[in-house]
């Protein structure tokens, strides 16, 4: 027996912003019940040269539970990852990529409902400088942001919430806790 109330996920193809011929793959989770979704959110995978993908069980907790609190949830393989097209190219291809989900999550939530992007490690970066970019996003949250991809001298081109999430024993990036 199926519960309506429950979220519920299909398959879906997009093109990648700029590129309408490089077809992505991704699950998009959608809120249960009648009532449209409260807000969208892209949410990116670690980084796709060391197997990083939209299955990675962080980025499926991130969709799921987004999509259980009322928040549709895309979840995506960037370019050269599973069945998406193209070739990896670890960083400006992939920006196109999150865009390209953006726009896809946006014409299935509607224009006047709020976008974030969310990400894991590369993907945090990923989800950091299309914040920056791209004036549709609401908000960004970054888990596990590797130190390395960002310089503590960076300034936010965008003045939106920024959320990031760091694990107490991570090996990548040490967290400087202070009263700062």
């Amino acid at each position: 027996m199926s519960n309506d109330l429950a979220p519920h996920s299909a398959l879906v193809r997009f093109p990648a912003t700029g590129e309408p011929h490089l077809l992505l793959e991704g699950r998009l989770r959608w809120p249960g019940g009648d009532a449209p979704a409260r807000a969208g959110v892209v949410v990116c995978h670690p980084d796709p040269r060391y197997a990083g993908s939209m299955d990675n069980p962080i980025v499926q907790v991130v969709a799921e539970e987004a999509a259980r609190e009322g928040i549709a949830a895309l979840q995506f393989n960037f370019r050269g990852v599973g069945r998406s097209e193209g070739t990896i190219e670890a960083g400006a291809g992939e920006l196109r990529d999150v865009a390209g989900a953006l726009a896809f999550l946006s014409g299935r939530v509607g224009p006047a409902t709020p976008l974030f992007v969310a990400g894991y490690s590369f993907g945090a970066l990923m989800a950091l400088r299309t914040a920056e970019r791209e004036p549709a996003v609401a908000g960004a949250a970054m888990i596990a942001l590797p130190q390395s991809y960002v310089r503590p001298a960076d300034a936010p081109a965008r003045d939106i919430p920024r959320l990031f999430v760091f694990g107490g024993r991570d090996h990548i990036t040490e967290v400087a806790w202070g009263t700062e």
